[in-house]
């Protein structure tokens, strides 16, 4: 619904971007992106449009990290244990190939979950908007 708002020609300029973040939030980045391209042929205003273009290499980066998740869960599947390294998933069973993390970092393994030297950049809503106290 908030994608569908964000398309308005009247919605406010945060409202992409919120919407965008929240798809990543709920483990659907492809959402997101289906959103940024259909808006990117419309836009006419040069901030606007680059900060979908930076929004859209974000959530490229989850929809990878969404993959590489993916790919660790079927190899505990396969072999009952996590892989040791990320190199483990190329394997006919799971990946011909990693994905690459789009903003130039690396993505590893932490504690059998999928992390990226740009985790900072990660779209995640800060704990305290979840309901959490700091």
């Amino acid at each position: 619904v908030l994608a569908r708002a964000a398309e308005h020609p009247d919605a406010p300029p945060v409202l992409g971007p919120l919407a965008t973040r929240l798809a990543a939030e709920a483990g659907e980045p492809e959402m997101g992106l289906a959103m940024i391209d259909s808006l990117m042929p419309s836009l006419t205003d040069e901030s606007l449009r680059q900060t979908y273009a930076e929004r859209r290499q974000l959530l490229l980066l989850e929809l990878h990290a969404k993959w590489i998740g993916q790919g660790v869960a079927r190899f505990r599947e396969l072999f009952g244990r996590d892989p040791e390294r990320l190199e483990e998933l190329v394997r006919p069973e799971i990946f011909s190939a990693l994905p690459e993390e789009p903003l130039g970092g690396q993505f590893y393994l932490e504690d059998g979950e999928v992390r990226t030297t740009n985790e900072e950049k990660r779209l995640r809503l800060a704990p305290d908007a979840k309901g959490f106290e700091p």
